[in-house]
């Protein structure tokens, strides 16, 4: 009926309850999530104003930055005037300071583009430009050393040489420069404008492009390779021979001590303005009266220009008390001319090996009318080095003595294995005292024994 009211249906009344709950809930859910989130930004916005975009942060770094480079700034513009005066000087210079100028310029400009890399991170601003304009020069210096090298045919001299290469080099190496300071400007530029106003000094190695023109470059390197101060020069000079065992000067011989094997230590000089690669050195001991065989290469050595060096050849097989002619040679076979050999013929010769020399009786007390033995026993300072052979024994006589006077029979008795007896007859007792001379061989020195006491009963 119109007007009637309704009469409510079970589960009515808890709909509503449940939405209002389920809207209770997501707000206590979405609260903390925004308030997060708040705390969130802020702290972004915090670190912010304190990190590496910071203005205050930003300008400490430009302005230790500039502080830096400053000192690298002068020591480089200190490489591009002493560049400039090189390139004047140039061909007047010798081969040996040109190319020690070269090499300077190369090495201190990599070594500042390397000391210029080590002062970032953190890096500033803008600084690429200046640490472009660094890497850029020493680029250009090596390029420039390179080029000029080859205008006189290298560090040898025996390089082909190619004008026109080398002037289109020395024309990008100006253009190189100018890049670089142009990059260098740029960044002075930012880093003044940037937070901090940071300066770093002016570095400016072109300031006139003329003496990288076409016809500067091809009259530079023209001058260059027609120098005479720079033509190369080959000169290897044989200072000195040294022996081991040590020989001592006698006159014009070299007296060395006994031995078998004689090791020759070369002192060998490059006086020429070249370097020298493959030098042959070599020598060969030959017995004096004997035609000289040819000298055979023991050592290859590389030698730069005015150094000096010791080599060590190979042992030389001698004997003792005997005498050498030793040849030396030291060649560098790529140069031309006779700069290139040196040779040097030395009179050595090899002492005797000390010997000792001692003498015994069997028996050791004679018996009237009865036979004694006498025996020399010889042995050589080298008997250690030799083999045991006979061969290698020493040789010779020996004279048996008896009170300082020769026994009958025993003058000269011969030397077998290191060995010598007499044979001797007493008929009355009595004391002798005996002795040994050994007279010595090609190889060997004489000696005299010890006396002993022979009695005779």
């Amino acid at each position: 009926m119109v007007g009637e009211r309704r009469r409510p249906v079970p589960g009515d009344r808890r709909r509503p309850g449940r939405r209002r709950a389920r809207g209770r809930a997501l707000l206590r859910l979405a609260v903390p999530m925004v308030l997060s989130a708040v705390v969130v930004v802020l702290g972004v916005s915090a670190v912010a104003q304190i990190g590496p975009s910071s203005g205050p942060y930003r300008r400490t770094v430009d302005r230790g930055y500039a502080a830096l480079a400053q000192p690298l700034a002068v020591e480089s513009d200190s490489s591009g005037a002493a560049m400039l005066s090189f390139l004047r000087e140039a061909s007047a210079l010798g081969r040996i300071a040109f190319f020690f100028d070269l090499d300077t310029l190369a090495i201190d400009t990599a070594a500042l583009a390397r000391r210029y890399d080590a002062i970032t991170p953190p890096d500033p601003t803008t600084g690429s430009g200046c640490a472009t304009a660094i890497t850029g020069r020493a680029s250009a210096v090596s390029t420039l050393r390179s080029a000029l090298e080859g205008v006189v045919g290298g560090r040898t001299g025996l390089g082909v040489v190619d004008e026109a290469a080398a002037t289109a080099a020395v024309t990008s190496v100006g253009a190189e420069l100018q890049s670089a300071d142009a990059s260098w400007a740029a960044c002075r530029r930012a880093l003044r404008r940037a937070p901090g106003s940071a300066l770093v000094p002016r570095s400016t190695w072109v300031r006139d492009p003329g003496p990288f023109g076409a016809g500067a470059a091809s009259h530079l390197v023209s001058a260059i390779a027609g120098s005479h101060a720079l033509t190369p020069v080959h000169r290897i000079v044989v200072l000195g021979v040294v022996t081991d065992p040590t020989a001592v000067a006698s006159g014009s011989t070299l007296v060395a001590p006994a031995a078998t094997t004689l090791v020759v230590h070369v002192v060998l000089a490059n006086q020429g303005n070249v370097d020298e690669h493959g030098v042959e050195v070599g020598g060969e001991a030959t017995l004096q009266g004997i035609s000289a065989s040819p000298v055979v290469v023991q050592q290859t050595v590389n030698l730069a220009a005015a150094r000096s060096t010791t080599i060590a050849l190979p042992g030389l097989k001698v004997a003792p008390g005997s005498s050498y002619t030793l040849q030396v040679l030291a060649e560098s076979p790529h140069s031309p001319g006779t700069g290139a050999l040196a040779a040097r013929t030395i009179q050595v010769q090899v002492q005797p090996a000390a010997t000792l020399t001692s003498v015994t009786s069997s028996p050791l007390v004679a018996v009237r009318g009865r036979q004694v033995s006498l025996v020399a026993d010889v042995t050589s300072a080298l008997s250690r080095a030799r083999s045991s052979s006979s061969a290698a024994s020493p040789t010779g006589t020996v004279t048996f003595a008896d009170d300082g006077a020769t026994v009958a029979g025993c003058g000269a008795q011969p030397v077998h294995h290191g060995k010598a007896t007499c044979l001797v007859t007493y008929a009355t007792a009595s004391a002798h005292a005996i002795t040994a001379q050994y007279s010595g061989d090609a190889r060997d020195a004489g000696s005299m024994s010890p006396a002993i006491t022979l009695k005779v009963d």
